[in-house]
């Protein structure tokens, strides 16, 4: 009896969890916006919209799919990336998500950002028209100050509008974090302050500035310090950024160096000659990217380490020499650099990581030396 009573048991069980039937996401266009429509949950997230005619976008609070009322609560990854037409977007108070590059490319003037958001993706508003930042005082992730995206606590800068009406920007002496990218492309800005209290600076939050000449540094604060307005970590071991719009021709970079980080010259315009020292031992992800007068580079026989995109669309560069410290030559390292003729691998090399050559388009040849035991495809 006990069996039977057991079987049943279990046949019952197994009969109830092929019941359990899972949310259902539809994709459905209501009116000019098109959503994912989550029917357990009755929310929707805005995907993309009809691109012709949208000028002054409003994204309504609910949206009626069905006879059935679901509140928009998001809006998805690059949904109106692109979208030049748009100047002005009107967000619901039922808004909680957006999405990474959600608005990338419009031309938007002034973002309102609703209480009821709490997440906002990696340049979900860069426009270069944007000039400022309205966030609603009940917010409790963010807030603006002065027009720039600030986090609740006003200890983090996340984004400096591209369009900010400044010539020379204080950092508030709250912030101890500038975000990456957190200045990124900003026009107008052409010397930034950093007081005594940021303690993390975030990879490329100065680059592609057009104007940013000088980056100023508070002598108290305990993480960073400038020379000549390029920034540098507190002990001088680590160039952090060269500044793109300098007019300066060729720089020097002190033998207190050992590290040039990641997009430290990155899109550096001018610059036809870097001289770096024999004390770098790394080179990190994107240093050199974009650097495209640099002609030559002496790279230091103890360098160790060469990030990915190190040297990509170095257009100017002829030929390089490796030293025999390096073991692996990373992802795109010398992608895209078009003049580049000549390259010497030293036998200290094991690795050659995806793409690390692709579009050199005057290297005929390359000799890979016998310690090589892995080329990624």
């Amino acid at each position: 009896m006990k069996k039977i009573t057991f079987r049943l048991f279990s046949i019952a069980m197994l009969l109830a969890s092929s019941m359990v039937v899972k949310a259902e996401v539809i994709e459905a266009a209501v009116g000019d916006l098109n959503y994912e429509i989550d029917t357990d949950l009755k929310e929707a997230t805005v995907i993309w919209g009809e691109y012709e005619g949208f000028t002054d976008l409003v994204i309504p609070a609910n949206v009626n799919y069905d006879g059935v009322d679901y509140a928009v609560t998001a809006i998805g990854d690059d949904a109106f990336n692109g979208i030049e037409s748009i100047t002005s977007v009107t967000l619901p108070n039922t808004m909680v998500t957006i999405g990474a590059h959600a608005f990338w490319y419009c031309s938007l003037t002034s973002v309102t950002i609703p209480a009821s958001v709490e997440s906002i993706g990696e340049e979900a508003f860069w426009a270069f028209s944007l000039e400022a930042f309205k966030v609603d005082s009940d917010n409790s992730v963010y807030c603006d100050i002065d027009g720039v995206l600030c986090s609740k606590d006003k200890t983090e800068l996340i984004f400096c509008p591209i369009a900010k009406q400044s010539d020379v920007y204080e950092v508030p002496n709250t912030i101890t974090k500038i975000a990456e990218n957190a200045f990124d492309s900003n026009d107008n800005i052409t010397k930034i302050i950093i007081p005594s209290s940021v303690t993390e600076i975030g990879a490329k939050a100065m680059g592609f500035c057009t104007l940013l000449k000088n980056i100023s540094v508070a002598s108290d604060n305990p993480a960073y310090c400038d020379i000549d307005g390029v920034l540098f970590n507190k002990d001088k071991t680590k160039l952090c950024q060269y500044l793109g719009a300098r007019t300066t021709k060729e720089y020097v970079i002190p033998e207190t160096v050992t590290t040039i980080g990641e997009y430290a010259f990155y899109n550096s315009r001018k610059l036809t000659s870097v001289i770096i020292p024999k004390s770098v031992s790394s080179i990190e992800t994107s240093a050199f990217q974009y650097s495209k007068k640099i002609a030559s580079f002496e790279l230091p026989e103890v360098l160790e380490s060469i990030g990915n995109n190190a040297f990509a669309s170095c257009e100017a560069v002829k030929s390089f020499v490796i030293p025999n410290s390096v073991t692996s030559i990373g992802a795109y390292t010398f992608s895209d650099c078009s003049s580049l003729t000549s390259i010497t691998i030293p036998d200290s090399v094991t690795s050659i990581e995806w793409h690390a050559f692709k579009g050199c388009s005057s290297l005929t040849s390359i000799t890979i030396p016998n310690s090589v035991t892995s080329i990624s495809s």
